[in-house]
């Protein structure tokens, strides 16, 4: 260990031999430490020098230089250290580091020592992250240097005071007290923002992090509790209490003890403070935000009302709270309730506390909203005439049942795609089976269609009232019959409540018929009234018999027919169904027969959107037992599909792979060419093929089946070829299938079978479609060689490059060129770009992009092929905006291919835009690439060339935003004006952009060099007022403060 009697500090080896002249101006007593009154300072014991220490040293050293330069470059650590290096050890002079290594006692070269001073640096220009000062502080901590930092303090130099702003509120969000006194201890301001890396003052920290004691020490020393953060969302500390993901309401209570008010602008999303509370469910918060005036009728999208969401939890004290205090019992979300009330955007949504109450089954809420006067029979959806229309529309308006019953027994819907119910659709979903489209659920219901979405977000209102199943559209009668809950459908009923409202899911008896085990549920609202043939009113819908046959209850319906229930009442137009096929689609075979023997027509048509027979609904759901029994009823097994989103009973069976039905079906004579409804669709041969049934597809082909007669646009063979499948492909060649018809691809554009052949490189199968006599040109003349070169399928591009295929498109066809699509995979075939181009692709076909695309990919070899086989340098490919091959290599950090195409003539300051202008070497200096601005400079960049007009700034000025010091130093040395004026829109000149983005350093450098301009003073006051909005307070005082040097 070094002490005072150490020898000389010897500088990194990284630095250059005359890195400690480079500034001589830079030097001063403003900027140096008072190290000799440190040092008289009594000090703890001295730091140990453990290896564990120094490696935890180096390590969190290496991650701020890492992320201050980028790890593109393998050389960033010692970029950075030289970087450092030329701004530190000049910043401190030499005689500051010899009394840094006396307190530290330790080596100038030790790790811990470097970090202590880069640490230093980095933060007082605001270079060093808030991740990045709380690893610094967690380690200064462990290691019991705490103290350094303290005596650091004391020399109450500007670099300091930002340095220990900075540690403030690093101590505060890592919520540790002792750091927090100490440097509360040494005059920091507790309500300091310091530059743009915090946005939150320490107090807000400390609460984001819920650490009590260190809010309480925040406060005592005069923290402002109703500070806004910085950011879009300016929250209180109040309201980052409340809207943590486990709000903390001992921290609420202490805030507001301490002043902090409660705004009345709530967060839109967040929720107010009170909305907060309630969610939280603490009771006492809830009173105690009351009396302080919380507004109760406040209500946002995200939350509804504070009494929705009480209503919601089933807290009973906070709803008796709230409706004391003036709550609306009967406000539904988004109406307008009192002043500051957000309307909903969405009026669908609205629900009453009552319906939200019922719908969570919180019974004795429900009882006190009842006895303060809730309306039993409110409905606000009820006020818009036409909402279940409303309800329904979207792409997929024609949709299958909302009942419990079809869609828990039966998988799958039949939804189709064209929004006017009665009109068919051009062309229907060709979807795999067991897609959402047709396999997923029998029933899609009003709620589960795209018009409702509820905001998904976790804890919302929305969030956990299962809009999913249409409860929003539900009175609350209806609501507690879906839950089955008997308690509160007495109540309801014994406070009036009508029984035949009609709902998002149609009226109260045909909700409780659709679940089994409700019979008692059913009695008692016969018994009130309910007419037993209500018809089915919404898309989906059902009457209750047909509910109650579609659940299985047989003893449901047995009741339903005594009662009068018609067993052949018609099904909805838009995805109903009559009774027998309602049990039909679930798999009831006993329940058909029961209905048969009541006079059930199984012979009924299905309904015409989205229907089926019972045949059809058997054949779907796979009962054998219950297709027999049909066809021994003498159903047709050829039953027409209904005329839109239809199939008949074998194509059911195919899609859904049932395939001992589909055989069954086969051999009692469906016809293998039966057609689904409308103009697309899929055939049985079609089905079979994307099923994998290879066989019953060579069945069906023996049988005659038309390979090419197709309702889609994936013919059997493409679907085949997608699969690899090379037996199938052989098979349906010889049966006559078209080797040039096109069908889709997996993206569903159109191809030919060569295309998806060679784009599943598939040699075997390229080879038999060739001797099919596939055409090898395709559309443009590319296309198959393109889906080659995009496989990367060397051996497939000679085979297709032999055939004759040319490597360029045709010229009445505007493509990309086949070498463009080789330089364009990742990593570049450099052997592909060279195959190319030695078959004569045209180098000009792409007006220079395959250039650019291989120098912004990094490879030099297929770059020096396209410039020996005479690309143009200097090309700007396709427009205005688009780089040159120098900006590509350049932006993306490929030096060997910069130089090598600097040295080929490449124009150095070409604008990166030729309409907004910029130069490569202001990217560059941007970047903080030390390399690649001196190899620009070198090749006679421009470095006063003027901006982009739209955010632009000079090289200096843009070395300056990144706070790049060497560049910085670099590009003045080489003549950059320091005054040229910002970009024309949002421009800043070099001394704003110190100011605005904290760099203190290069403001002194700035200030110590030019110092002597006449107008620097009053530059100095504009660039004060830009430091003061982004926070750097202590860079905007000393720019206030600044005065010429009187030379």
């Amino acid at each position: 260990m070094l002490g005072p009697s150490s020898p000389p500090l010897t500088l990194l080896s990284s630095m250059s031999d005359g890195v400690q002249d480079l500034f001589p101006d830079l030097v001063g007593d403003d900027l140096a430490f008072d190290w000799g009154t440190i040092l008289n300072t009594p000090q703890p014991s001295r730091i140990p020098t453990e290896e564990k220490t120094d490696r935890e040293a180096r390590k969190l050293l290496e991650k701020c230089l890492k992320e201050l330069i980028g790890s593109k470059s393998p050389e960033y650590v010692s970029e950075a250290t030289l970087e450092l290096e030329s701004v530190a050890v000049q910043s401190y002079g030499e005689q500051v580091m010899r009394h840094m290594v006396q307190l530290y006692s330790n080596s100038a070269s030790d790790p811990s020592f470097h970090l202590l001073r880069y640490a230093v640096y980095l933060s007082s220009n605001n270079l060093l992250s808030n991740n990045n000062t709380d690893m610094l502080l967690k380690w200064v901590i462990k290691n019991n240097m705490l103290w350094v930092l303290e005596r650091m303090m004391d020399a109450k130099l500007p670099t300091t005071e930002v340095f220990a702003a900075n540690i403030f509120v690093s101590a505060a969000r890592l919520g540790h007290p002792g750091a927090v006194r100490a440097l509360l201890a040494k005059d920091v301001d507790p309500n300091t923002i310091v530059g743009s890396s915090s946005t939150r003052p320490a107090l807000q920290e400390a609460t984001m992090h819920g650490n009590m004691e260190v809010v309480e020490l925040l406060l005592d020393a005069g923290a402002d509790p109703n500070a806004l953060e910085g950011g879009p969302f300016r929250k209180t500390a109040l309201e980052i209490a409340i809207s943590l993901p486990v709000p903390n309401s001992a921290l609420v209570k202490l805030l507001i003890s301490r002043g902090a008010v409660l705004r009345p602008e709530a967060a839109r999303y967040q929720g107010t403070v009170l909305q907060n509370a309630v969610q939280l469910g603490d009771t006492d918060l809830v009173c105690t935000l009351l009396r302080a005036g919380a507004r109760v009728a406040d209500t946002t999208l995200r939350w509804g009302t504070a009494l929705q969401i009480a209503a919601r939890c089933g807290t009973v004290d906070i709803v008796e709270a709230l409706l004391e205090a003036g709550a609306d019992v009967d406000s539904p979300l988004g109406e307008d309730c009192e002043d500051g009330a957000d309307v909903m955007a969405w009026p669908l949504f609205f629900l009453t506390p009552l319906q939200v109450a019922t719908i969570k089954d919180h019974t004795e809420v429900v009882q006190i909203l009842l006895d303060a006067g809730a309306g039993v029979n409110y409905f606000p959806a009820a006020k818009y005439s036409d909402f279940t229309s409303f309800c329904f529309k979207g792409r997929y308006d024609h949709c299958e049942s909302d009942f419990e019953s079809d869609r828990g027994s039966d998988g799958g819907s039949d939804c189709g795609s064209d929004g006017e119910p009665d009109r068919e659709p051009d062309c229907e979903p060709d979807c795999e089976p067991g897609s959402a489209t047709d396999d997923e659920s029998d029933v899609v219901s009003v709620c589960e269609s795209n018009t409702f979405r509820p905001n998904g977000r976790r804890g919302g209102m929305q969030s956990d009232l299962d809009f999913a199943t249409g409860r929003c559209f539900l009175t609350p009668l209806q609501a507690a019959v879906s839950n089955n809950n008997m308690i509160l459908v007495r109540l309801f009923l014994s406070h009036g409540a009508e029984v035949d409202t009609i709902g998002g899911r149609g009226t109260a008896l045909q909700i409780a018929a659709s679940e089994p085990g409700r019979f008692k549920l059913v009695q008692l609202l016969l018994r009130k009234g309910a007419d037993v043939n209500s018809p089915a009113t919404v898309p989906g819908g059902r009457t209750a018999l047909q509910a109650a046959a579609g659940s299985g209850d047989e003893q449901t319906v047995e009741l339903l027919l005594q009662m009068g229930a018609n067993v052949n009442a018609p099904a909805y137009r838009r995805g109903g169904c009559t009774a027998v096929q309602a049990a039909a689609r679930s798999g009831h075979l006993a329940m058909v027969k029961l209905l048969v023997a009541a006079g059930a027509d199984v012979h009924a048509a299905a309904a015409h959107v989205s229907g089926r027979t019972c045949l059809q609904s058997a054949a779907r759901k796979g009962d054998m037992g219950i297709v027999d029994y049909l066809l021994q009823l003498g159903v047709n097994i050829n039953e027409p599909a209904c005329p839109i989103n239809g199939r008949t009973a074998l194509l059911f069976a195919i899609e859904n792979h049932h395939k001992s039905l589909a055989e069954r079906l086969l051999e009692k004579g469906a016809d293998p060419n039966g057609r689904p409804s409308g103009r697309c669709g899929v055939t049985p041969l079609q089905a079979a093929v994307k099923n994998k049934w290879y066989d019953f597809a060579q069945l069906l082909l023996r049988q005659g089946v038309n390979p090419n007669r197709n309702l889609s646009s994936s013919t059997p063979l493409g679907i085949a070829l997608h699969r690899n499948a090379v037996e199938m492909v052989r098979h349906l060649i010889d049966a006559g299938a078209d080797a040039n018809e096109r069908c889709a691809d997996l993206d569903s554009f159109p191809s030919s079978p060569l295309e998806i052949a060679v784009a599943n490189g598939s040699i075997d199968i390229v080879r038999n479609l060739l001797d099919a006599g596939a055409r090898i040109d395709g559309m443009c003349g590319i296309i198959p060689l393109h889906a080659a070169v995009e496989r990367n399928s060397l051996e497939i591009v000679t085979m297709l490059l032999l055939k004759g295929v040319s490597p360029n498109p045709r010229p009445d066809h505007d493509r990309k060129s086949v070498l463009l699509k080789a330089i364009c995979r990742s990593p570049i075939n450099e052997d592909m770009v060279r195959l190319l181009v030695d078959s004569g692709a045209r180098l000009d076909a792409d007006n220079g992009v395959s250039l650019c695309y291989a120098a912004k990919k990094g490879s030099l070899q297929a770059v020096e092929i396209l410039l020996q086989a005479g690309a143009d340098v200097n090309a700007r490919p396709w427009g205005p905006h688009r780089r040159t091959a120098l900006q590509e290599a350049v932006i993306y950090g490929n030096f060997d291919i910069a130089a090598t195409l600097l040295d080929r003539g490449a124009d150095v300051d070409a604008p990166l835009s030729t309409e907004l202008g910029g130069t490569l070497l202001q990217r560059a200096a941007a970047s903080g690439s030390v390399r690649m601005v001196q190899l620009l400079l070198a090749h006679g960049a421009d470095v006063n060339a003027p901006q982009a007009i739209l955010s632009g700034a000079t090289a200096l000025q843009a070395a300056v935003i990144r706070g790049h010091f060497r560049i910085v130093f670099m590009l003045l040395n080489s003549g950059a004006d320091i005054n040229a004026p910002g970009a024309v829109q949002w421009g800043r000149t070099a001394l704003e952009v110190v100011a605005e983005h904290g760099r203190m350093d290069i403001m002194h450098l700035l200030l110590q060099k030019y110092g002597d301009v006449d107008d620097m003073e009053a530059q100095c006051r504009r660039a004060a007022t830009l430091a003061s909005s982004e926070g750097h307070v202590v860079i905007a005082r000393m720019l206030r403060e600044w005065k010429r040097p009187a030379w």
